[in-house]
């Protein structure tokens, strides 16, 4: 009878520490996981803030092509007028009307990065407000694994899955000097 009981005090154990062992693991495991998900969408959130603020640079610099060239054209338009047309050569107005027409040309290449930047800065936009959405998820997705009824700092969150770690932890080592302490009862 006195061993049988024994043989079970010792399974019992046993299956205690498999399941703390397995709580511990679990516990590291999901912390590990939500911490770099959430490092993961924080950078990739930086790093399409960076995105947005290089386009919005490119962006801006072509606008002010676009301005500066406008100006140059209300200008010549003026020069036009006020010299009448006055009749120069045949050179001079084809040379003109050649350099004119490469304006147009770099005009029309300006106005179409414009546009591109404009749609990349969009894209890069809506990327961020993707990652930064990601992150609060993430965050809820911590607060739950915390088990908070309020909505704590990260560190808070972070700290009740040590807690909850520790304290796994804590039961698989006094689960084990039960088991050392059963076994040198038994050996004796």
């Amino acid at each position: 009878g006195s061993a049988g009981s024994e043989r079970a005090e010792r399974a019992q154990l046993a299956a205690a520490l498999e399941r703390a062992e397995a709580s511990v693991a679990h516990y590291a495991g999901q912390l590990a996981a939500v911490r770099d998900q959430l490092a993961m969408a924080k950078a990739a959130e930086a790093r399409a803030s960076g995105e947005a603020r290089t386009a919005e640079a490119v962006a801006t610099q072509l606008r002010g092509t676009l301005e500066m060239e406008r100006e140059y054209r209300s200008q010549n338009q003026k020069e036009g007028h006020a010299s009448g047309g006055a009749a120069g050569s045949q050179a001079d107005a084809g040379s003109a009307e050649a350099a004119a027409e490469e304006r147009e040309a770099e005009l029309a290449s300006a106005h179409l990065a414009l546009i591109e930047a404009k749609i990349r800065l969009a894209e890069l936009e809506y990327d961020k407000e993707l990652y930064r959405g990601k992150a609060s998820k993430l965050a809820r997705q911590l607060q739950t694994l915390g088990g908070a009824d309020t909505n704590p700092a990260w560190a808070q969150l972070s700290t009740k899955l040590e807690v909850k770690l520790a304290q796994s932890l804590q039961e698989v080592n006094r689960l084990k000097s039960q088991n050392e302490a059963l076994e040198h009862d038994v050996s004796r």
